[in-house]
This record gives C-alpha cells, structure tokens and sequence, in this order.
C-alpha cells in the first residue's frame, strides 16, 4: 500500500468515523446535530494535508507516545538511543513514528461498523527491542461510541504504549465552550521541557481539579493562577486515573452551544490532558483539546511509576471508548 486511502464507518443512527491508512489516524467523526452530521474533531480539509502534519492529528502515536527524557533508556541492561525531535527529547516516537507509516488495511475484518489496521516494526527500527507486530481495531456501535483496540506482540522485551492522538472541539470553535470532567485525584507534575518530575500530586481544589464538577478548560486556563498551567499556557500534563469500573468513564467533555457530550472510557492508567495551546495554521490555538488515554511518560526512567515494557512473547491488549450523546 503506498498512498493515502481512506474508510469510513457507518452505524445506523447517521454517526460516521473516518480512518486514514497512514498513521491508522482518525480523520473524521461526525455526529448528527438537528439530523446534520456534525464534525467532532480538529481536521484537515484535504486528505494530502497530512503528509506534512506535525500536530499528530487523529493519529495513532507510538510506540510511545509523550516524551522519554533525553530520548533514551535502559533495558535489560542495554542502553536504547531515539530520536529526539523535542528540545532533546523524544516524543510519540520520533520524527517517524507509528503516525508516518502507511498501515495495511486487513481487508479481511472491513465491514461497515469495523476496520483493522496493522503495522510491523523491526527491530531497532524506531530505536526499540524487538520485532513488534501492531493492530489497531475500530469498531463504531449502534450507541455511538468509537471503540479502539490495540493487540501487540514483540519478539523481545521493548517499550509500547500507543494512545489515540484526536483533537476534540464537538463542534465549538474554541476550549472555552469545553467543560470537562476527569475521574482523577493526583496528576503528574512536570519539568520545563514537558518531562513529569516523577511526583504525584493531588489535584486539590484548584486548577488541575476536574474531579468534582464539570469545568470550562478554557476559563481555567485563563484564570490560572497555578504556575504549571501559567508557563505551558495551559494544559499538557498526565493525569492519574483512579480505580474505577470498566463501565465508567474516566472523563466527560460536554459542549455548551451544541449539547454534545463525550465520554471517555479507558483500561490505561493515564490520561494526558493537552489543551491545543501550541496548534498552528491552518488551525488555531485552543482549537481543541486531546485526551489521550496512554502509559505513563517517561515511566521507562522513573522507577516511581509503572513500567511500560511489553514482554517478549506477551499480547498486550490495550482498549479506549469514545462514546457520544446529547444532554
């Protein structure tokens, strides 16, 4: 496969998802508002504009999306090298992670409500251990919700952990008409080049608090007084979720003008919170906002958090809902 295709889902209350072969990313999701499929995400108008995306648009980032400080890490005593495309650091897997390949299509699971990509990466061949085989499935149901499910096996002991890189507006032209929810206590504080300290702090009562009520990302942002939230002009920090019931969202996006609410349901034990502060045109900053279910960042070199490493030989099976409705 050596172009760009797209696909598109279907169920039968009009809702439609788009998936691109190249980076297995999201393009498109509409839902119907007054009968009008109604777009639900930050995107691009022209398929060929994603060739030059550097905003990871709907994409699937990895092997391991954030940031792994210095752009390398030891494991089982041998020292790792990547690609380090931020301030020194590697980030969603380099200059040509998971988000540039072209996926094949397993044409033999296409149907109108599921598709299934897959990539294989050789060994060394993104800096990591291991022949890695990947499948991203996404399966689109009759109550609206996206399911995303990834299956991945390595031939030796390596890093994954790929998350879903979608922009989120559900319809507004900014974060200020966002108001979110988010079932966490403790966040993951981090350095000035975006590296979590290794810290878990509470979330308290102020500003990183979206545990108790719904809140508008953009309002916060602008009444900030935290110094974390000040110096990134908003939000890109990795938020700790608690135990919870696999059938219970860990976070909530509700829209204020279109009604449409967003549901979050995830098996990670993170959720990065990025505000869309740093978009460039043809979009705007604050256009939308990401929530990436994902492993921890740079876990690999922080003994204080959980391990992201994949065992030789082991399925991972890794699953994240986005699920619509209106309130």
């Amino acid at each position: 496969m050596s172009k760009i295709q797209e696909y598109e889902l279907k169920n039968s209350n009009a809702m439609t998802v788009k998936i691109l072969n190249l980076g297995a990313r999201v393009s498109s999701i509409k839902v119907p508002i007054d009968q009008c499929p109604t777009e639900m995400t930050v995107t691009y108008n022209n398929l060929q504009c994603f060739l030059d995306d550097k905003a990871y648009i709907g994409a699937t980032v990895g092997p391991v999306s954030n940031r792994i400080k210095n752009g390398e890490f030891y494991l089982n005593q041998t020292r790792y090298i990547l690609d380090k495309n931020d301030r020194g650091n590697c980030l969603h897997g380099g200059e040509k992670g998971f988000s540039q390949h072209l996926w094949q299509v397993n044409e033999t699971t296409q149907t109108l409500t599921y598709l299934e990509l897959n990539l294989e990466s050789k060994h060394l061949e993104h800096g990591l251990p291991g022949h890695l085989n990947i499948t991203v499935g996404y399966n689109l149901t009759e109550d609206n919700a996206l399911e995303i499910t990834y299956y991945a096996k390595s031939t030796e002991d390596t890093l994954l952990s790929v998350c879903n890189h979608c922009y989120f507006n559900l319809a507004e032209t900014s974060v200020d008409n966002l108001f979110l929810s988010l079932d966490a206590t403790n966040y993951l504080p981090i350095d000035e080049l975006g590296i979590p300290t290794g810290d878990m702090k509470a979330v308290g009562e102020g500003d990183f608090a979206f545990n108790s009520q719904l809140k508008s990302i953009g309002l916060t942002i602008g009444s900030a007084n935290d110094p974390q939230i000040i110096a990134n002009r908003g939000f890109d920090h990795c938020y700790v979720i608690n135990p919870h019931l696999a059938q219970s969202p860990v976070a909530t996006l509700i829209a204020k003008s279109t009604g449409i609410r967003m549901q979050l349901y995830t098996d990670y034990e993170g959720v990065q919170l990025y505000s869309g502060q740093h978009l460039k045109p043809p979009f705007k900053p604050y256009q939308g906002i990401c929530i990436e279910a994902q492993r921890f960042p740079n876990a690999i070199n922080n003994p204080l958090l959980p391990n992201p490493i994949l065992k030789s030989d082991t399925l991972l099976k890794q699953h994240t809902v986005y699920k619509f409705d209106h309130v």
